[in-house]
């Protein structure tokens, strides 16, 4: 990400947004540091979508509801 940051401010282009996708269950990290890296850039949104298929193979609705996913995302964000 270095050079991304280096190139934006070298030619002040703001980068208002993020985006990714994430596998619940094995990319936690890579969202909590994307979200960190965001903020760094001075982002105000990160367009986050989440796989429907947790990391060990099974649907997010058994496990996760779309509360638990928010609550994921607020845990990380407090990080």
């Amino acid at each position: 990400m270095p050079e991304f940051e280096r190139c934006a401010q070298r030619y002040d282009v703001p980068i208002p947004a993020g985006s990714c996708n994430y596998i619940l269950g094995a990319e936690e990290q890579k969202l909590a540091d994307n979200l960190r890296i965001g903020s760094e850039l001075g982002s105000f949104v990160h367009n986050t979508q989440i796989f429907m298929d947790h990391a060990q193979g099974h649907l997010l609705q058994i496990e996760y509801s779309d509360d638990k996913v928010a609550e994921v995302i607020r845990h990380l964000l407090r990080r």
